[in-house]
């Protein structure tokens, strides 16, 4: 049996403690969002570095179908051996560029591994 006086009390007390759960739950469903919206800009990010990383393999494997035909044509000297110079490094600067973003690709796999495993 409780007495009137402390009814005011229980009453409110039961309510401040719906309010701190209610609180609690949109807090989680917060966090459950901000992890998700996280995760999908994740997934975003990886696709778009693999795409880089196609275009990347791309223009290597252009440039050494091009150096391939530079190096014959300086052998027969009618080609200019800066040329062949100049499409090596670019080739070395795609290499280093597709290097940068293999980085790139295992760091948001590591993020997305970390996002996803406490699911």
């Amino acid at each position: 049996m409780s007495l009137p006086i402390f009814g005011q009390k229980n009453r409110s007390r039961k309510k401040e403690a719906n309010l701190k759960s209610e609180a609690l739950e949109f807090q989680l469903e917060n966090e459950t969002l901000a992890i998700n919206t996280e995760l999908q800009i994740a997934i975003f990010q990886k696709e778009e570095l693999n795409e880089l990383l196609n275009l990347y393999d791309q223009q290597v494997t252009r440039l050494d179908d091009m150096l391939e035909l530079l190096e014959a044509a300086l052998a027969n000297s009618s080609a200019d051996i800066e040329e062949v110079l100049r499409l090596q490094n670019e080739r070395l600067m795609y290499q280093k560029q597709r290097a940068g973003t293999l980085a790139d690709i295992q760091i948001i796999n590591e993020k997305i591994m970390y996002l996803t495993q406490n699911e």
